[in-house]
């Protein structure tokens, strides 16, 4: 059967006021009926049931399962309920709190063979009307009170007394034929040779008889559930079972040497030392790689954690690390080191055994390569739920709970357990996982071609051209917003290659690359630290990188070909985890900048956002980088200067004042937004460098003068295109060059 459409909304129609005695009632309730509407409850007209035959101190009892469902049940022996007549009749449900256990009318659509032949059939399962599932939804019933919940808005039919249909919502299946039947199955059964997968939700709309579908729950199981032969889906489940390992030798196969959009599988040059896993029980050691030695070879993306990390290569134990290394490894190693062998994969690289550790030649030597060494691999083992390396990843931690659960039917002497998933609602947000809090992590998987994610609860893929997905259908969504251009891996942009004028590919190419950098810069600013040192350092495998895609300058955390358009950052909210915990940025409180220069983002501890802008009127004509090391292009600064020719206000000709907000921030308008809460330059000695607009502001940076000619950032400022007086002003002022250090 079809995945339901999508779906037009249309407001219930009510009638005009008949006397002034109903404007009184109409007052009375406004304020009940706002708690319980977004939409539909402002038409007061509409005639609602009453509840009065639930007890509500039974409802809401923990007395156990039977005495719950005897509240459920009690509803279907009485009937449908009789309608009120007033309005003031009408008593609002107060529903429990959420349960995964359903009434019995639920059970029966997937716990009867009789059930399960009406969710086949073209008429579908004849659930409860409107008047009785409000009724169930209150006594506890999960998926009457995720369909009421859904739908309680909606455009239900009506009667010509105005009151809701009697009409019953109608539940069919999703499912899709096999090929043929399974040996396990029983010929009279309502699923042989079917799979399946949804339940989807209809309900009679105004015009009648117009029904279409307004919800849909994806259903799963466990494996080793007897479910499992009639649902595909699966619980969530990191096990690294043979299915399991099976589907993921499969995916690498086919994405090494079938997947168009992705890099083929030719084996890489090895990094310089690599992690031998061996067979099963065999030792495990250290490989120096031959000159170009060649071979399939995966990396880990993991957390360290907090401290001094036990377990690294060093100069005193490298040739011990050569014959083996210790047997009692951290259970993150160990845990990459089993995914490697059912894998398939011989070889590993780990920064903390791959890399002399307290040899500063060879860190800083490997450290530059490490770009290269995860967009090479074969693919990256991302630890997302480790917090340290003595974690593990392979751990059933997090269960994503589903919405309701209910029997299924198998034969007459047993049955399974099926859950509910609401379609399209289950996301595992990256921003919750440990290592996606890293800064030193975020280019692991940015520059991997192919991932294993292994999240709190599953085990996603991840590829170039299939984006994430699930090992097993498990309905749940990895969340994941950012990719770098497809030409860093060597591919052919599609989008590019349309464009037959010169002039179209570089407006397509400086805009891509205008918002790709600006997300970067967005997300990654907002990443943990443990030395504020690295804000350049650990971004650097990126911008080695872009720098060949894009063909293009690398200025302190800025592009010369894009960086106006990005010298209006301000500091941001910090960047909040799916809990509503804020990320722990490393000296937030700093009441001074960290290094230079002061017009890049990377001096300060924050999280920081980017405005947009529409046209751009400053220009880049001169611009410098002392590096800290030659070797490291993208790594650490001594300082660096712009120079731009642009319109320079004065601060003092404007009537502005100095603003300081603490978290929430956003950009300052008609303002100066500082920096630091305790930076105090006088308005005197600041200026404006205009930087270009949007529809309706003009977006400046702000600078005071420092040694000599030269000026350093203090703030950002957006001022209205609506004042006259400044636009005259604006208009008026000659271009020059400024210098900001």
């Amino acid at each position: 059967m079809a995945a339901g459409s999508s779906v037009l909304k249309r407001k219930i129609p009510w009638s005009d006021k008949s006397n002034d005695s109903e404007d009184s009632d109409n007052g009375n309730l406004r304020e009940e009926l706002s708690r319980h509407s977004k939409v539909a409850r402002t038409q007061l007209d509409i005639v609602r049931p009453e509840f009065s035959a639930l007890n509500r101190e039974s409802l809401c009892s923990d007395e156990g399962k039977d005495s719950d469902n005897s509240n459920l049940e009690s509803h279907e022996r009485r009937g449908a309920p009789t309608r009120p007549r007033r309005r003031e009749d009408i008593v609002w449900p107060e529903f429990p709190g959420r349960s995964p256990r359903c009434c019995a009318k639920c059970e029966s659509m997937t716990g009867t063979p009789e059930g399960l032949g009406a969710l086949l059939s073209d008429g579908g399962y004849k659930h409860f009307n409107w008047y009785e599932i409000q009724e169930t939804a209150a006594g506890g019933c999960a998926i009457c009170r995720a369909i009421w919940d859904i739908t309680e808005h909606e455009d239900w039919d009506y009667e010509d007394d105005r009151s809701v249909t009697c009409a019953e919502i109608r539940i069919l299946a999703g499912f899709t034929y096999l090929p043929s039947p399974a040996e396990s199955r029983l010929s009279s059964h309502p699923l042989n040779n079917i799979h399946l997968h949804s339940l989807e939700v209809q309900i009679p709309l105004d015009p009648a008889p117009m029904i279409l579908e307004w919800a849909r729950f994806n259903l799963v199981t466990f494996e080793a559930d007897p479910a499992s032969g009639f649902v595909p889906g699966r619980r969530e489940s990191k096990d690294l079972t043979p299915k399991t390992v099976a589907k993921v030798r499969r995916w690498l196969e086919d994405c090494l040497n079938k997947h168009p959009s992705c890099p083929r599988g030719c084996a890489p040059k090895l990094p310089r030392r690599v992690i031998d896993v061996g067979a099963d029980n065999s030792v495990i050691r250290l490989h120096e790689s031959l000159k170009n030695e060649k071979a399939q070879y995966a990396t880990l993306s993991y957390c360290w954690g907090i401290g001094v990390q036990q377990f690294t290569t060093t100069t005193s134990n490298l040739h011990d690390h050569m014959i083996a290394l210790p047997r009692h490894l951290p259970k993150t190693i160990s845990d990459a080191v089993e995914v490697c062998r059912k894998a398939g994969i011989r070889y590993l690289w780990i920064d903390a055994f791959c890399i002399i550790q307290d040899d500063s030649s060879d860190k800083s030597n490997e450290i530059a390569k490490m770009g290269s060494i995860y967009k090479n691999s074969t693919v990256t083992i991302v630890a997302a739920s480790a917090e340290k390396v003595t974690d593990g990843f392979l751990w059933n931690g997090n269960p994503d709970e589903p919405i309701a659960q209910l029997p299924m039917f198998v034969d007459n002497s047993s049955s399974g357990t099926v859950y509910l998933r609401m379609h399209d609602s289950e996301i595992v947000y990256s921003s919750d996982e440990p290592i996606f809090q890293r800064a030193w992590t975020f280019q692991e998987l940015l520059l991997s071609p192919r991932a294993l994610v292994f999240d709190s609860c599953q085990i996603t893929l991840r590829c170039i051209g299939h984006g994430f997905q699930p090992v097993h259908q498990t309905y749940l969504d990895f969340e994941f917003p950012l990719e770098l251009p497809v030409s860093v891996f060597g591919l052919v942009d599609e989008n590019l290659a349309r464009r037959k004028e010169e002039q179209s590919k570089e407006y397509y190419l400086a805009i891509t690359q205008d918002q790709i950098w600006k997300e970067i810069i967005c997300e990654y600013s907002g990443r943990d630290l443990t030395s504020f040192d690295d804000r350049l350092p650990a971004l650097a495998g990126v911008a080695t990188e872009l720098a060949k895609s894009w063909n293009d300058v690398y200025l302190a955390g800025f592009w010369k070909k894009t960086i106006i358009q990005h010298l209006g950052w301000y500091r941001s909210t910090p960047a909040l985890r799916h809990t509503g915990l804020p990320r722990n940025i490393e000296g937030s409180h700093c009441t001074k900048r960290i290094g230079s220069p002061s017009w890049s983002w990377v001096t300060l501890p924050y999280s920081v956002s980017i405005t947009n802008l529409d046209r751009t009127n400053a220009k880049l004509i001169n611009s410098g980088v002392q590096l800290v090391s030659q070797k490291s292009p993208f790594g650490m600064v001594k300082g660096a200067f712009i120079a731009l020719e642009a319109l320079v206000l004065r601060a003092s000709d404007l009537d502005l004042t100095l603003k300081f907000s603490d978290w929430p921030s956003k950009p300052y308008y008609d303002g100066i937004g500082l920096d630091y809460e305790y930076q105090k330059p006088k308005l005197d000695n600041c200026r404006l460098v205009y930087l270009g607009d949007d529809q309706f502001r003009k977006k400046f940076l702000v600078v005071q003068r420092s040694e000599g000619r030269a000026f350093q950032r203090v703030g950002y400022a957006e001022l209205s295109s609506r004042r006259e007086e400044w636009l005259n002003l604006l208009s008026s002022t000659q271009r020059e060059v400024i210098v900001i250090t």
